[in-house]
């Protein structure tokens, strides 16, 4: 009788972490949620002109990323040297560091614009 009646207590226990766990990352996604909506509606309210600045340099950072690909495939089937992976790999990392920057740059230049007029 006691063991099932400990195995019931655990089960229990267990069931209330499981929902206390479930909530607490439901509520980090929709904090994460509500950044990520507020971030896009700050992009979508930028400048025209920035927005265009904006544009351009995500086009030149994907085809960083591209040209990373390509050495890094390179390196797959072709050349197994180690130069040209961490070439490939540091590529893609400058890759991916623009394309943040530009992001960064193009919303601190607009809030500054803003708040001159």
């Amino acid at each position: 009788m006691w063991k099932k009646f400990q195995l019931i207590i655990f089960l229990l226990y267990d069931i209330i972490n499981y929902v206390k766990l479930h909530l607490f990352l439901m509520g980090e996604f929709l904090m994460i949620k509500q950044i990520f909506n507020k971030l896009l509606d700050t992009i979508k309210n930028l400048d025209k002109k920035i927005l265009k600045i904006l544009n351009y340099g995500l086009r030149f950072c994907f085809g960083i990323l591209i040209l990373s690909a390509g050495i890094l495939v390179t390196y797959l089937f072709f050349l197994h040297s180690d130069f040209v992976f961490q070439i490939g790999l540091l590529t893609f990392q400058i890759g991916i560091c623009f394309i943040a920057e530009f992001f960064a740059s193009a919303i601190t230049v607009d809030a500054i614009s803003k708040q001159s007029l």
